[in-house]
This record gives C-alpha cells, sequence and structure tokens, in this order.
C-alpha cells in the first residue's frame, strides 16, 4: 500500500518522511505539528527533548477542553509519547534532505501533517478494543535565513540630544467675580393701548324756538317803564 502524501507540488529544494500507523494520539500530534511548524530541525528537535524533561509545555490551541493552564502558555501539556516519534521523524527527514544534497544549515520546517490512521483491535486484557494510530507526515525546504535589518550604530554624541526645555503654560489669575449690583426696579412704561378717559358730556342746552326768543325780548321791552325827557 502506498502513501499519499498530503502536500503536492514538490520542488528539488524540498525533503519529506512519513511515518505511518504509529500509536500515538492525533489530538496531541495536531497540537504538536503547529508548535514545530516554520522552525529549523534543530530548534524543532531542542524544543520537543524540553518536553520530554517537562521544562516546556506544548500549548494546546485547538483540543484543549478540560486542560490545565501553564504558566506563561495558557492550556498545555507534555506529550511524550508523540514527541519521540516526532523527534525520530524530524531526523529521518534530515537524512533524506542530506541524501538528495541540500544543505542542513538552510532547511525549515514547510509543512507538517497529522492524519488518523486505521484503528486496530488491542490484544489480550483490552481485548475488544480499538487502538488509536497516526500518520506523521513532514517535509523540508531549503530557504535562505530572513536577514534582519542591522541596527545603525549611533554615537554617544548623536545619542546625547538636547533636552527641550519644558514650558510651563502660564495660568492667568482669574478675574475676581464682581458682586451684582442690585438693580433698579423696572418702571413700566404706561400702556398707549389703554382706552382713553371718558370724557364727562356735556348737557346740551335746551334747544328754544326762535318765535318764543323773540316774544320774550318784546315782552322785556314791554314792562320797562318808558321816561320821558321834558324840554323847557
Amino acid at each position: 500500500m502506498t502513501y499519499k502524501y498530503a502536500t503536492q507540488n514538490m520542488t528539488e529544494k524540498m525533503a519529506k518522511a512519513v511515518r505511518t500507523s504509529l500509536a500515538v494520539s492525533t489530538k496531541q500530534s495536531v497540537e504538536i505539528s503547529k508548535f514545530i511548524k516554520g522552525r529549523t530541525p534543530a530548534n524543532a528537535i531542542a524544543l520537543l527533548e524540553s518536553v520530554l524533561t517537562q521544562k516546556t509545555a506544548v500549548p494546546y490551541t485547538r483540543f484543549n477542553w478540560d486542560i490545565g493552564h501553564k504558566k506563561g502558555i495558557g492550556p498545555g501539556r507534555y506529550p511524550q509519547k508523540a514527541s519521540t516519534e516526532f523527534i525520530s521523524l524530524i531526523k529521518l527527514a534530515v537524512a533524506n534532505a542530506t541524501d538528495i544534497g541540500l544543505n542542513v544549515n538552510k532547511l525549515r520546517i514547510f509543512n507538517v501533517v497529522s492524519q488518523k490512521g486505521a484503528k486496530k483491535y488491542r490484544h489480550g486484557r483490552h481485548r475488544g478494543q480499538k487502538a488509536k494510530h497516526t500518520h506523521l507526515e513532514i517535509v523540508l525546504v531549503e530557504a535562505e535565513p530572513v536577514a534582519k535589518p542591522a541596527k545603525k550604530a549611533v554615537s554617544k554624541t548623536e545619542s546625547a540630544k538636547p533636552v527641550e526645555a519644558k514650558v510651563e503654560p502660564k495660568i492667568e489669575p482669574k478675574a475676581e467675580a464682581r458682586p451684582k449690583t442690585e438693580s433698579a426696579p423696572k418702571v413700566e412704561a404706561p400702556k398707549v393701548a389703554e382706552k382713553a378717559e371718558a370724557k364727562p358730556k356735556t348737557e346740551s342746552a335746551p334747544k328754544v324756538e326762535a318765535q318764543k326768543v323773540v316774544e320774550k325780548t318784546e315782552g322785556s321791552e314791554a314792562k320797562a317803564p318808558k321816561v320821558e325827557v321834558k324840554s323847557e
């Protein structure tokens, strides 16, 4: 039975290795795959060896239900059995890379795949139960190390920058609140719209007929005594 690699489009600068039907947990293998992906083979082996001595914990980012937290990383564990299988797998991939003629110092882990294998029945006391098996696959690639930008050497004269004097903002004294002068009571202007005072009506003189007035005048003349002047 031939194994079909999950990583396709392999180039001349890539080396691969696979181990099938390993008696390790698939969930632990997935977490270890995330932990070592993108690292150099030497760095990955050193980390996994520290996992065996329980100095470094593998962070669990997916299958972290009901898992205790470790200081500085959160949920994590020390999967020792799976770590030993990964160490041997990385060494196998490095040996394949040297056979092809790749530079070992420039190798990096390009891809790591963990897949479920066939479940086989156990023997002896646990007969009738199926055991977990996992297929592990790793791909290395020869890549140039990423050069970090060099830091510019700063001389002491340049580093000693003049300290800018802090100018404290001038705080102007607040103007004293003037006491409120009591304003004179407002005199309401007489309303223009007031109704003009009603003038008293003058009693009109009774109209006297012209004839009666004439009669009165004539009567008065008759009553007055006539004075005769005697001439000597």
